[in-house]
């Protein structure tokens, strides 16, 4: 009788510290999505913010209305991130710029994809007279799913 409630609790205190390492598994790997996730929202935002100056207005000017965007190369920030970023003209003197950020694993997979948008008007620049892309004043960001 004693060798079984020996067992029995054997059996029962390997199940808690199985139940512990599982929980420990767990909050390790949801950790590491966020951070996947997080780095790539970040790089994302980041893209978006570098492409305002760097586009050139006679490019922009030259996208016909609700056509297609116009597709801008931009290196990747590190490896096993991909970072790709288009602008599209929604009216006259109204811009949509998108970028997409992919978090990747070693074999190419995507672990995280995160893409935001900005609307930007073109706008004279003070001290250069030159036009450059600058948001809106109202609700220009768009989280995108």
């Amino acid at each position: 009788m004693a060798l079984i409630l020996a067992v029995f609790a054997l059996v029962i205190i390997g199940g808690l510290v199985a139940s512990n390492f599982m929980g420990g598994l767990l909050e390790q790997q949801s950790g590491r999505s966020v951070l996947q996730a997080v780095q790539a929202q970040q790089a994302a935002e980041g893209e978006l913010w570098a492409v305002l100056p760097q586009v050139e207005a006679a490019r922009l000017l030259s996208l016909p209305l609700r056509g297609p965007p116009l597709e801008l190369d931009h290196p990747s920030p590190e490896p096993g991130l991909v970072v790709q970023s288009r602008v599209a003209r929604l009216a006259d003197n109204l811009f949509l710029v998108l970028s997409r950020a992919v978090r990747q694993d070693a074999a190419g997979g995507p672990l995280a994809i995160r893409s935001v948008g900005l609307l930007t008007t073109l706008a004279e620049d003070g001290s250069s007279g030159a036009k450059t892309l600058r948001p809106i004043s109202q609700r220009a960001w768009l989280q995108l799913y």
